[in-house]
């Protein structure tokens, strides 16, 4: 078995175990693995403001050759609207892992 089917392989295993999460990405749905959302509010110079901390990983195979959500796009998952702040993107091109937060609410 090659590399590249075997981590497929692991994060479509993954996904199956967590029970397929996914989020919504203009209009479409697509699957992750998705960590748990840390929703908390926090002081912040105009009173207090949504916190919160998510990271999910995507194949990529799952989107048109070269349209995958980008910085700065919004995503839903589990209801909550996400602001995409970071990507790490291993070597492989297989998958990418995606750093949100919910949009500061003043």
């Amino acid at each position: 078995m090659a590399l590249n089917t075997f981590i497929l392989n692991g994060v479509t295993a993954m996904e199956a175990y967590l029970n397929n999460p996914t989020f919504v990405w203009k209009g479409e749905t697509f699957k992750c693995v998705a960590n748990t959302i840390n929703d908390q509010e926090r002081a912040a110079d105009a009173g207090f403001s949504e916190d919160a901390d998510f990271r999910m990983t995507v194949r990529l195979n799952q989107f048109t050759p070269n349209i995958y959500p980008a910085l700065n796009d919004y995503i839903i998952h589990q209801g909550y609207q996400l602001l995409i702040k970071g990507i790490r993107k291993p070597a492989h091109g297989l998958y990418w892992v995606y750093i949100c937060e919910l949009p500061n609410i003043k």
